[in-house]
C-alpha cells in the first residue's frame, strides 16, 4: 500500500494491525497530519501551520519563559515527556518539539526559521 491521505492524527482506520498517530498523540491532541504509507512503513506527519508555530511561538511559562518552542533544551522537552505535557495547544507544540528533537530532526525547521517573521 502506498500513498499520502490527510486527517486528523487519530485516524479511525486500522492500518498494519494498529492505529497510527503522530507526536501530538502524546498529548491528547488531534493537529492535522499527513499520513505517509510506503511499503511497510509508516509515517505522520505534522501539518505547515504546526511546524511554523514551533519557530514563531514562545515558551509562555517557566524556566524558559519567552524562549522559541523550537529553541528549547532537549533535556526540558524530555522532562514533559516523562512528567506530561500540559493541555491544550502549547503541549501539543512540546510533544511535537520533542518528537523532532528526539529523533535528530530539529534541522528540517531550518527553512522555516528563514521564512518565519522576525521578533
Amino acid at each position: 500500500m502506498r500513498g499520502i491521505t490527510q486527517g486528523p492524527c487519530r485516524v479511525s482506520q486500522t492500518l498494519l494491525g494498529r492505529r497510527p498517530q503522530c507526536a501530538a498523540g502524546a498529548a491528547g491532541a488531534a493537529l492535522q497530519c499527513a499520513l505517509i504509507v510506503h511499503g511497510n512503513h509508516v509515517a505522520m506527519l505534522p501539518d505547515s501551520a504546526s511546524l511554523l508555530l514551533l519557530v514563531t511561538r514562545e515558551m509562555p511559562f517557566g524556566k524558559h519563559k519567552g524562549t522559541l518552542i523550537a529553541d528549547l533544551p532537549g533535556n526540558y522537552l524530555n522532562w514533559f515527556a516523562r512528567e506530561g505535557f500540559p493541555p491544550g495547544e502549547i503541549g501539543r507544540l512540546l510533544a511535537l518539539m520533542h518528537e523532532l528533537d528526539h529523533n535528530g530532526l530539529s534541522d528540517l525547521l531550518r527553512p522555516l526559521r528563514e521564512k518565519a517573521p522576525r521578533r
